[in-house]
């Protein structure tokens, strides 16, 4: 395409049948999902398209009464609503790594998906509410466990015309437990009690989602981070990096599953044919479409919880 900006183009069409009144049906039930339950995926709303029913969470006991933390973990809603075993791991490594965070006590959806959708002007509104929480609880760093929130905060947000500060250090989840592990705040090493982390040697593949690799250029630390766990062994799909297949989730799957459902087969297969029995990815959203399509061929796991069970946290 040259010096066009596809996406940009993509997302300017759909905002012309945003305000002409013919954006799709499935968009239409997002935005009144996350207008009413804060998620795209709003387990009454799309059942009417046929995708699966989900539990949704908010933050942890307790963890929305710490004031003044310095450290925001901000769960996003596909590990809210889809793989709330991801907020469960990453409250481990941080409790573990004597880490002080709060948690939003009523986090809703970053916006994204408005944005994403050509509802721009929605898309703004909860910028702007999300933007005074995370204001509200003076934090200095966010981490994220959704490399598409970090995408919403960091690049979007600014083009709505939100501010979260210069200040303010937003991370993705595997950003922040890399340094956990370089700076020493979470040990990799033997236990205290002498015997070595993960006695057994496992193999593990790495998807690279579309929103860490291609639009944050996060390649890297992730595989840092299973390159240090003891026990590990990383096989390269054939396709990785900037080169990585789309899993199919997101909006795709939600929007049109007959598109989303062979796309994340196919990737499960190409996962399948490095001989790794363990898929690891940084995006709950891929995790939980990439399970659905292994079947029990493959455990799915966010590397915060391959941390956590190689580390016995």
């Amino acid at each position: 395409m040259g010096a066009y900006d596809m996406p940009t183009l993509v997302r300017a069409a759909r905002e012309d049948l945003v305000h002409s009144g013919l954006a799709p049906s499935g968009a239409m039930l997002m935005r009144e999902s996350i207008r009413e339950g804060g998620t795209p995926w709003d387990s009454q709303l799309l059942r009417k398209l046929g995708a699966g029913v989900v539990n949704s969470r908010g933050a942890s006991p307790g963890l929305a009464d710490r004031s003044q933390s310095p450290v925001l973990l901000f769960a996003g809603c596909a590990a809210r609503s889809l793989r709330p075993s991801i907020i469960d791991a990453m409250v481990k490594i941080l409790d573990v790594a004597h880490v002080r965070f709060t948690m939003l006590e009523n986090e809703v959806c970053c916006g994204l998906p408005l944005y994403d959708e050509g509802f721009r002007e929605e898309a703004r509104e909860q910028a702007v509410g999300i933007g005074a929480s995370i204001a509200s609880t003076e934090c200095k760093v966010l981490v994220s466990l959704c490399p598409t929130c970090v995408w919403a905060f960091r690049d979007v947000y600014p083009d709505l015309g939100v501010n979260l500060g210069g200040e303010l250090k937003i991370l993705h989840s595997s950003e922040f437990i890399f340094r956990l592990l370089t700076d020493g705040g979470l040990n990799a090493g033997p236990r205290a009690d002498g015997v070595p982390h993960a006695s057994d040697k496992f193999v593990v593949t790495y998807h690279d989602p579309c929103s860490m690799g291609r639009i944050l250029h996060k390649y890297e630390t992730p595989r840092e981070v299973i390159g240090s766990l003891p026990g590990v062994e990383l096989r390269e799909m054939r396709w990785a990096r900037d080169h990585a297949h789309c899993c199919g989730g997101a909006s795709v799957h939600t929007l049109y599953p007959e598109v989303g459902e062979p796309i994340a087969t196919t990737r499960a297969g190409e996962a399948l044919e490095t001989g790794a029995g363990v898929l690891v990815s940084t995006c709950p959203s891929c995790e939980h479409h990439l399970s659905e399509a292994a079947g029990d061929g493959l455990e799915v796991l966010d590397v915060a919880e391959l941390v956590a069970s190689i580390l016995e946290l």
